[in-house]
């Protein structure tokens, strides 16, 4: 198969000046590892052209690879390696990329839904293990299937990392077609457990195909042919904070917006002015008919406003985590004005850092605008 047009003149110059037996060994060798990279950035959600750039751009100038090249080949005593082995211990021609994408499905992965993506619900984001392993391998991760205590799982280990133990399935749901021939991960599992086992600073950013970062390697979860809204990470976070700086709340139930099973339709949606950088993440906690809590999660737009629903027409807010409490009866105000608490996401999720703060929007009251 010819090069194309941007490999062939990159090969050109990087081979330039070698004698001809030495430049068509080389290229071989160049051009294989170009593609191979190529190939996997493919896997990790990249187009054909795209893929290829990338490659390109991890080996650097094409001089600065000629002029390696070249000092091998003004050494013959070296050359029972072959050149671009040498080269590549020499001066690191390929780095490990330190970011990728891997495509999500939306949903539990039902027969419909692995035949056509459009057939998906939105719920919980699925992984792929082998469109992850492919990712993750590429940004230098170590990878291993393992038999865990709860059954099958992956050992991750980022670089400086301690090793996390992420499990995986097959069966998906409680229904037959629910049960599918490859394994999944949990996009929520691999956050949390990231978060509380690798050691590393994690965070998330980015609400339609977020972008997962721990320590310096950077995961972006959905690409464009499959995009993945972040509405169950960042709930799944605002919970996270609430447990760690909140009073315990033990038996207080609680349900979100769009939950899977969610017995609420008379929602109210509040527009809050916070005047904070857009796609900052905020949740809203209010108390739902039965006693329980009912949560909400959304971006802030570019008017500095976040949109989120509440089973209440009039709210009040109160200031601190700490008054979460006052959202549980008997403590709610009397008639139709009900307590609420608006968070604050910081984008960590790690331990080390609070990951979520109590505010209070512009006005301490809000009247739905529905």
């Amino acid at each position: 198969m010819s090069a194309r047009p941007p490999l062939e003149q990159y090969l050109r110059r990087a081979t330039r000046g070698l004698s001809r037996p030495q430049r068509l060994k080389v290229r071989a060798e160049l051009e294989e590892h170009i593609l191979e990279r190529a190939w996997a950035a493919q896997c990790a959600g990249l187009n054909e052209d795209q893929a290829l750039q990338a490659a390109l751009d991890t080996l650097g100038d094409a001089g600065q690879v000629r002029r390696g090249l070249q000092a091998v080949h003004v050494a013959p005593q070296l050359w029972r390696w072959s050149a671009l082995t040498l080269l590549l211990g020499a001066v690191t021609l390929f780095p490990t990329l330190t970011a990728a994408q891997v495509p999500v499905l939306n949903s539990f992965p039902t027969l419909a839904c692995l035949a056509d993506t459009r057939a998906c619900l939105p719920s919980a984001g699925w992984l792929n293990v082998d469109s992850l392993t492919v990712a993750l391998r590429q940004l230098g991760v170590t990878v291993r299937p393992v038999n865990a205590a709860s059954g099958a799982a992956l050992q991750l280990v980022f670089p400086g990392s301690r090793a996390v133990t992420v499990p995986t399935s097959q069966n998906l749901g409680r229904s037959p077609d629910q049960i599918t021939s490859s394994r999944f991960l949990s996009s929520n599992a691999l956050v949390y457990l990231l978060a509380e086992q690798s050691g590393l600073p994690v965070s998330l950013e980015g609400w339609i195909n977020p972008q997962l970062r721990v320590g310096t390697t950077k995961l972006t979860l959905g690409t464009a042919a499959t995009p993945f809204e972040a509405y169950g990470l960042y709930t799944g976070a605002l919970l996270e904070g609430l447990r760690r700086s909140a009073p315990p709340m033990p038996g207080v139930t609680l349900h979100w917006a769009r939950g899977p099973i969610s017995p609420f339709t008379l929602e109210e949606r509040h527009t809050l002015q916070v005047s904070d950088t857009p796609g900052t993440v905020y949740g809203l906690l209010t108390r739902d008919p039965s006693g329980g809590l009912y949560l909400d999660a959304a971006p802030v737009d570019g008017k500095g406003q976040v949109t989120l629903t509440a089973l209440w027409k009039d709210i009040l807010f109160v200031p601190r985590l700490a008054d979460v409490e006052q959202l549980i009866p008997p403590r709610q105000p009397l008639g139709q004005q009900k307590y609420a608490l608006l968070l604050r996401l910081t984008g960590r999720v790690d331990p080390a850092v609070p990951n979520v703060q109590a505010t209070v929007p512009s006005g301490v009251r809000s009247i739905a605008d529905r």
